[in-house]
């Protein structure tokens, strides 16, 4: 005798961090006023989740000479279940030894245990400290390309990685949005 099984198989989703603490870019006068900035991050997957991580990029420099140093910031997890993860940490900003003009930008990377698949990266932020008098100049038109345009080159890259981590779960004209 015969038996027909219906099977629906549904895909592997990619996990999804969320920074939410403090969750926007931040623009200090100095990193010795604040010692430390807390940040949380939520972590979920559809099966289990198999690592969090926090990174960080501090970008120090201007006009044609900038320098980028990676590394990681040790997160306290806490495993609601295998699911779900939060971190948490505070950064630790005078350790960083960061000047006026220095931006540190950070993001929470996840992986699920599907083996061949990348990182997935969560928004990214900035903590900026200001050169003396920028403060003042918030909320008006100010020419600051130089400073922006490595950053924007970062962001580019980041951006793009992303969205070719993201391009098998996306249509072909949903990817070509996106691209755009």
């Amino acid at each position: 005798m015969r038996r027909v099984i219906a099977l629906n198989v549904t895909p592997d989703r990619a996990p999804v961090a969320r920074i939410t603490l403090p969750g926007k870019d931040l623009f200090l006068s100095s990193a010795k006023s604040t010692t430390s900035v807390p940040v949380e991050i939520d972590a979920t997957d559809d099966l289990a989740l198999t690592s969090l991580r926090l990174t960080y990029t501090k970008v120090t420099g201007s006009g044609e000479n900038f320098t980028f140093k990676n590394g990681e910031f040790p997160l306290d997890i806490t495993r609601a279940s295998a699911a779900s993860w939060q971190g948490r940490v505070s950064l630790p900003l005078a350790s960083l030894a960061l000047e006026a003009g220095d931006v540190l930008v950070y993001r929470a990377v996840v992986n699920d245990g599907l083996p061949d698949r990348a990182p997935i990266e969560s928004d990214a932020f900035v903590i900026e400290i200001l050169r003396p008098g920028e403060a003042l100049a918030e909320g008006f038109a100010v020419d600051d390309t130089k400073d922006k345009y490595a950053l924007s080159q970062q962001m580019i890259i980041v951006k793009t990685e992303r969205l070719i981590a993201k391009k098998p779960t996306l249509s072909t004209e949903a990817f070509a949005e996106e691209a755009q």
